[in-house]
């Protein structure tokens, strides 16, 4: 029985010059014809901006406060992984800085923060949120007992990091093996070759084929909504949790888009 969804919302990430939410809204749009899909701006800034002027500053800083508390200042492994990630006192921390990648946030932390703001009206289980966002977002694992940062979290509302297409994803062996040749001997000007030669198995920075890879990521929340599954586990779906960028190149830019149990239900549900 498939679950029943009226909304869904569609927040943009400004800073990504090469992202189309209104080609993401009318993708989703032809799978879902009977499902009211909506672009915004950015989350937070959506959600302050429809507040009443004079309770716009008090919910901006309600929600610094909140956002604070998800900032990811120590990525060992936490007493209890589903909790706070801080530490006061435990050993020095690593900071996300030291890991290169400046503010990473914990990404459930991060919902919970962004899901405050959601009124009452639009938190109905037949309404989806999906944030885009150029934070960096991670979490623990329970199998490895590490922490990674991801692409997305099928949380409420679901965020999709677009630098996490980047930094989540484990590039190639041969460029990360060429690239830390290159760095031990001191060719750093080739570096820019050397994503030139792997142009074609990875994605970079300001990506021109964002929004067709982010197809398949906006439509996972909305079937995790309708089924309670996840991911898929054919490589060969746009619903595929992509652990490597060759993975989710394939999985978004080949055909078929869908393993053939997903696409069944994509027109089933297309044809209510």
């Amino acid at each position: 029985m498939l679950t029943e969804l009226t909304h869904i919302y569609l927040y943009d990430e400004p800073s990504a010059p090469y992202l189309d939410t209104f080609e993401l809204r009318d993708y989703l749009q032809f799978w879902l014809p009977q499902v009211e899909v909506q672009t915004r701006t950015s989350f937070a800034a959506h959600h302050i901006r429809s507040r009443p002027e004079p309770d716009q500053q008090a919910v901006s800083a309600q929600l610094a406060d909140l956002e604070q508390g998800a900032v990811v200042v120590d990525v060992s492994w936490p007493d209890d992984p589903w909790g706070p990630p801080v530490h006061p006192d435990g050993p020095p921390l690593e900071s996300a800085f030291e890991l290169g990648y400046g503010t990473i946030y914990h990404s459930f932390e991060l919902a919970r923060a962004w899901a405050a703001l959601i009124p009452e009206e639009e938190s109905s289980s037949e309404q989806v949120h999906i944030a885009i966002t150029a934070e960096h977002i991670g979490d623990f694992d329970l199998d490895d007992r590490r922490f990674h940062l991801r692409t997305i979290a099928l949380s409420e509302p679901a965020i999709i990091s677009t630098c996490g297409l980047v930094d989540a994803l484990a590039r190639p062996r041969e460029y990360e093996f060429k690239r830390m040749q290159y760095m031990m001997v001191g060719l750093h000007e080739a570096l820019a070759e050397l994503e030139e030669e792997f142009a074609d198995r990875m994605l970079e920075e300001d990506d021109p084929r964002i929004t067709e890879i982010l197809k398949g990521y906006v439509l996972q929340p909305v079937v995790y909504r309708l089924t309670g599954e996840p991911f898929c586990d054919d490589p060969q779906c746009r619903l595929y949790n992509s652990r490597r960028h060759e993975e989710v190149l394939r999985a978004q830019l080949t055909e078929p888009e869908f393993c053939p149990r997903h696409a069944e239900l994509l027109r089933r549900y297309r044809d209510l």
